[in-house]
């Protein structure tokens, strides 16, 4: 137990030295501009890195094999449609993104489509406060899961590892803001890619891919032939919108597509595909944990153990360890992110748009990340247990639903703020409604809002550019 103290007291130090270099490195930059893009320092290969470890850290290791476990081999192909998706959503976004003078999403979507200052303003604060709400909600998925893969190493409890791991995160993002939280996601990807190839060396080692489908099959055939996408959906179809929803799940999110406005101006889009493309390759590989434990282990009280469970009894303890720290610190650098974004919203974007003075803006944000801090071990403590990845989908399928319209159909017929304001309250409005009053599953409800927030963006807006034409031509 000593050893893996020392383990983790070593990758704190590393981590807090980013963060401190990270703040030292942007020192003469305005307050607001150093923590909200980093100065827009962020490079191809660190932005690559970054957007990866954001979006599988505590998903792809500890919710997506909990979710092959529980429901078998159509997780295997959610990750391998979530791969190219999130690299499509990289291209995009930092195409359309990355040239933008703006520091945040909220600011982006107020500032590019035109009206009044009141407009402007509605714009900004909807989308800043229902993020804020919303990204709590994921915080609570990625703070349990960092409590379970804590416990099961340190033997701590859950509380007590929370507590800690989010001090820890806490002064890394008030230290170096997004450029500290970039740099800190590069390192613990390339840590992910090694414990992908461990994992993987292992599971193969031991069972070959045809004695895993028949182990399975023994079991139950639904795991290797399901007849229908459950829990995503409710026809064998409906899997594959899952490349819908990572798709809008980079370019929508705050602490993805934030990423994007803080990378160099100079970066190539090609270029980030060319670094991640072998790695979500690689990071594909790990929900065969969860098959592979549906084997051994059928009989798991919790899902989510799965790959707890499986570094504990089947992987050597020295390297079990540096495979936990590795997830353990790939689920702290999404926190970090969604930290940002939630400071960012609270410290920024409201104070913005309510003309309150924007000074002591250091001071600001480290309250705002020691108020969030509290917020999320709260809600984590008090909320009911449920499956990390249906908590994951609640948050971001949301804000995913609220944020797709405005942000992805202004690229293809821009409008004014009224449009923006009516696109995003429709996006989050049929998510709720269908969330409560449907049975559709985990992706759809969110690929169907979103999908009815940008229809009523582009009817408005060529709506309204249909009436300036008619008021043209009467002139």
């Amino acid at each position: 137990m000593i050893i893996q103290w020392l383990i983790l007291a070593t990758a704190v130090i590393v981590l807090l030295y980013i963060g401190y270099a990270s703040k030292k490195e942007t020192a003469e930059i305005e307050s607001n501009n150093k923590f909200l893009v980093g100065g827009n320092k962020v490079g191809v290969f660190v932005g690559a890195l970054s957007v990866l470890a954001t979006g599988y850290s505590g998903w792809g290791f500890i919710g997506s094999t909990g979710m092959a476990y529980q429901f078998g081999a159509i997780e295997i192909l959610g990750n391998l449609l979530f791969a190219p998706a999130i690299m499509l959503g990289t291209f995009c976004g930092a195409k359309f993104l990355k040239n933008q003078n703006h520091k945040t999403i909220p600011e982006f979507l107020a500032e590019s489509h035109p009206g009044s200052q009141n407009s402007k303003n509605l714009v900004r604060v909807f989308s800043a406060v229902v993020s804020v709400v919303l990204l709590l909600v994921y915080l609570t998925a990625q703070i349990r899961a960092i409590g379970m893969v804590a416990h099961a190493w340190l033997n701590i409890s859950p509380l007590v590892a929370n507590i800690i791991f989010m001090c820890i995160v806490a002064i890394i993002t008030v230290q170096g803001g997004i450029l500290a939280v970039a740099r800190t996601d590069m390192i613990m990807c390339v840590g992910m890619v090694v414990s992908s190839l461990i994992i993987a060396f292992i599971i193969f080692k031991d069972m070959s891919l045809s004695e895993m489908v028949t182990g399975l099959a023994s079991q139950n055939i639904q795991l290797v032939s399901p007849s229908d996408s459950h829990p995503y959906g409710g026809n064998k179809f409906s899997v594959y919108l899952i490349f819908c929803y990572a798709f809008l799940f980079t370019t929508s999110l705050p602490y993805m597509s934030s990423r994007f406005l803080s990378f160099q101006k100079d970066i190539k889009s090609h270029e980030l595909i060319l670094v991640m493309a072998p790695v979500a390759l690689i990071l594909s590989i790990v929900p065969f944990a969860g098959l592979y434990m549906r084997i051994k282990s059928p009989n798991l009280s919790n899902p989510d153990y799965a790959m707890s469970a499986f570094l504990n009894t089947y992987v050597p303890e020295q390297i079990s360890g540096l495979i936990t720290l590795f997830i353990l610190f790939a689920m702290l650098s999404t926190v970090s992110s969604i930290l940002h974004s939630v400071v960012s919203s609270l410290a920024y974007d409201v104070r913005k748009a309510l003309n309150i003075p924007m000074t002591k803006n250091s001071f600001v944000n480290a309250l705002a990340v020691i108020g969030v801090s509290v917020a999320g071990l709260a809600l984590t403590t008090l909320s009911p247990t449920v499956m990390l990845n249906k908590v994951a989908i609640i948050g971001t399928g949301g804000l995913i639903s609220m944020l797709a319209g405005p942000t992805l159909s202004h690229f293809l017929l821009p409008s004014n703020a009224w449009t923006a304001f009516v696109s995003m309250f429709t996006g989050i409005s049929v998510n709720i409604v269908l969330s409560f009053f449907s049975n559709l599953g985990w992706v759809e409800i969110p690929v169907y809002s979103s999908l009815s927030g940008m229809v009523v963006y582009l009817v408005l807006s060529a709506v309204l550019r249909f009436n300036s034409a008619q008021r043209l031509d009467l002139q």
